[in-house]
C-alpha cells in the first residue's frame, strides 16, 4: 500500500478552492457551517483541507493570539480501530487543542 503524504503545495490546482472555502468559512462569521471533502482515495482529500488550514491561517496573519478567528486541528480518524476510540481521540485532541490556545491567549 502507498503512503498517504498530504502536502499544502498546490500539486493539484485547488487553490482556487481551498481559498474559496477559507472564504466561505470567513464569511459564515458565528453562523455553523458544515463543509464536506470527498473523494476515492489519493485524489487529495487530505491535502485540500491542509490547504484549507493555510488560508485561513493567512486571514490571521499579523494578528496577535488574542485577535484571531481560527483555530486549526488536523485529526486523522484512519489511526484508531473504532467509531468508540476515534470519538473519544478526537475528543481528547479538540480538548487538548483549545487548552493550547487558551494558554497561549491567557498565559496560563
Amino acid at each position: 500500500m502507498w503512503n498517504d503524504v498530504e502536502t499544502t503545495q498546490d500539486f493539484l490546482n485547488f487553490s482556487v478552492i481551498a481559498k474559496t472555502v477559507a472564504e466561505l468559512i470567513a464569511e459564515s462569521g458565528e453562523k455553523p457551517i458544515s463543509i464536506g471533502v470527498s473523494g476515492s482515495w489519493g485524489a487529495g482529500k487530505s491535502s485540500m483541507v491542509k490547504m484549507i488550514g493555510e488560508a485561513l491561517k493567512l486571514k490571521d496573519d499579523g494578528k496577535d493570539d488574542k485577535e484571531k478567528n481560527y483555530v486549526f486541528l488536523e485529526f486523522n480518524a484512519w489511526l484508531y480501530q473504532g467509531y468508540d476510540d476515534a470519538r473519544a481521540a478526537l475528543l481528547q485532541a479538540v480538548s487538548d487543542k483549545l487548552l493550547e490556545e487558551s494558554k497561549k491567549v491567557f498565559g496560563h
